[in-house]
């Protein structure tokens, strides 16, 4: 009798065999892969923003009262390490209206706002009446005179 209350009080060990340890680091390489993959598709629409005349900023968007809208986005200490960046707003050109779903997706932290195309003040057709609004840009921009 006495002999089987050790036996019930001893410590159950759990044994891993090396498969299992096999099995286990082949599943953090697959996840730490994947998170790079992310992290590095992440910073060639950075890249390609920037290239194409957009705007990455760390920060949100202000609102009409001065403050911000929200804290500033931070990336995980994982994905810090492997170069990873937290972007607060990021304005797409025109040229990449196309891309706008994609960039979204991969930045779902941030505020993904078109930016307005340029208006060239120098044509006749320039200055006609602002899309969505009762202003025209006579009241904002003097033609010279004698037009």
């Amino acid at each position: 009798m006495a002999g089987m209350f050790t036996a019930a009080a001893r410590i159950i060990r759990l044994r891993y065999s090396l498969r299992c340890l096999f099995v286990a680091l082949t599943l953090c390489a697959l996840w730490i892969g994947w998170q790079t993959n992310i992290v590095r598709q992440r910073q060639a629409l950075l890249r390609l923003v920037r290239d194409a005349g957009g705007v990455v900023a760390d920060e949100y968007p202000v609102q009409t009262g001065g403050t911000a809208c929200a804290a500033p986005p931070s990336a995980s200490l994982f994905r810090g390490l492997i170069g990873d960046q937290a972007v607060g707003t990021i304005g797409v050109p025109d040229s990449l209206t196309d891309e706008y779903d994609r960039i979204a997706r991969a930045f779902p932290e941030a505020a993904v706002l078109p930016l307005m195309s340029e208006i060239p003040f120098n044509t006749p057709s320039s200055f006609g009446s602002l899309p969505g609004s009762n202003y025209s840009l006579d009241t904002f921009v003097e033609r010279p005179s004698g037009r």
